[in-house]
């Protein structure tokens, strides 16, 4: 079983990311709503582009018609020794993360064919969710 570490950075305010080195980085993102006193997860997305490219992507196609206040984590992922990054993984860990925490704007993506391979995924400094199949 290969395992992968994904570190979370943030929650970072979406009008504020460009204050952050992280967002030059690549890897998995959760987008949260924030309104009143409830804090919502909205989105898990991954990109092989730099975070804020992905990022601004989605501000003009959907983010902005959000009320509240949106929140970014960014998580990098690193591996054990002997591993490396594969397209495949990235496409399998958000395929995980998105079927395990049912964020609502991801009700298009399940990756039926993940039964075939094997991860164990540690969370870093934020617990979106910690699984093991």
């Amino acid at each position: 079983m290969e395992e992968i570490t994904i570190t979370w950075h943030g929650p970072y305010k979406l009008q504020n990311i460009d204050k952050y080195d992280i967002i030059n980085k690549t890897g998995i993102y959760a987008i949260y709503r924030v309104f009143g006193n409830n804090e919502t997860l909205q989105y898990i997305g991954k990109t092989e582009r730099s975070f804020v490219k992905r990022i601004n992507e989605h501000v003009k196609k959907w983010l902005h018609l959000y009320r509240g206040q949106l929140y970014i984590r960014f998580g990098v992922l690193s591996f054990e020794p002997g591993k490396k990054f594969s397209s495949k993984k990235l496409d399998d860990i958000e395929s995980l993360l998105i079927t395990y925490c049912k964020p609502p704007e991801n009700s298009y993506y399940f990756n039926t064919s993940l039964h075939q391979r094997l991860y164990r995924i540690l969370s870093h400094y934020y617990t979106l969710i910690q699984i093991e199949i």
